[in-house]
């Protein structure tokens, strides 16, 4: 919700100057559910929802194509939220490793300076495969959600 409230407090006055840069924090968790992150995985598909339909309306409703856009996905970055399965995630040998707070920062810094709107997936190489997860067979999708909850994770996101 509170993507929401921000955007209904900013956006008006950056729609009458035309200009302004709107950057919404999502997360892999986005395009990928997995057992205990229903709560987080949810809130966070909601962002990437909001901030598409954000994109269509500056452009076509608004015509305020000059406002920039941008979504960051990070992967599990060491904060409170994964405090309780940190050890866990280390352990897994495919998994990338966890980001700094910082490096997520500076990379949302870094895509506001450039002026212009994006997609930004942390790590890089999570770019191309992570989303099309969503376009397999829901088989498919099933075992590869299967193969992660069956690792040490028990403890749930977002509580």
């Amino acid at each position: 919700m509170s993507h929401f409230y921000t955007l209904q407090e900013f956006l008006p006055g950056m729609i009458e100057q035309k200009k302004g840069h709107v950057m919404a924090v999502a997360s892999i968790a986005s395009f990928w559910s997995g057992a205990a992150m229903s709560s987080y995985s949810c809130s966070k598909a909601a962002v990437l929802a909001l901030h598409e339909s954000l994109v269509q309306e500056l452009k076509h409703r608004y015509r305020c194509p000059e406002i920039k856009t941008s979504i960051v996905h990070p992967h599990f970055t060491r904060t409170k939220l994964i405090a309780g399965f940190e050890e866990s995630l280390k352990k897994r040998k495919r998994a990338a490793p966890l980001l700094e707070p910082q490096d997520v920062a500076d990379r949302m810094v870094k895509q506001i300076l450039s002026g212009k709107s994006g997609q930004i997936f942390i790590p890089e190489s999570t770019r191309i495969l992570i989303p099309l997860v969503r376009g397999l067979p829901t088989w498919l999708q099933e075992f590869l959600r299967d193969s992660v909850a069956r690792s040490e994770m028990n403890t749930e996101i977002g509580k």
